[in-house]
């Protein structure tokens, strides 16, 4: 039984290394639009929240603050990993599963 445990957290950790690199990448990526551009790291976000829940912070967190660093904005990388991090503990709250392991379609929209 803990053995199972210390499993499923360690893929966690995992899912959640594999997540943070994406999220990086995806705020990255930018893509031009006619008022600005947008990124895709929002995006990667949300996806976190869907398959890890609330842990979905420690992603969201990580990647957007490394995003900011490297862009070169390190006045912004506290407030970004507060931001993003409470971004995705909420969408991971909001997309948390029942009993059964399903998600309710209004819960799903509310998180996006």
């Amino acid at each position: 039984m803990k053995n199972d445990k210390n499993r499923n957290n360690i893929k966690k950790i995992a899912y959640a290394g594999v997540l943070a690199a994406l999220v990086f990448a995806g705020t990255e990526l930018h893509i031009p639009t006619a008022i600005g551009h947008i990124n895709l790291g929002d995006l990667v976000i949300l996806v976190s929240a869907y398959v890890l829940g609330p842990f979905a912070f420690i992603p969201a967190a990580i990647g957007s603050t490394l995003a900011d660093l490297l862009a070169g904005y390190p006045q912004y990388a506290g407030a970004t990993f507060i931001i993003k991090g409470v971004m995705g503990l909420v969408a991971g709250l909001l997309l948390k599963r029942n009993k059964e392991g399903k998600t309710s379609l209004g819960r799903k929209l509310y998180a996006s």
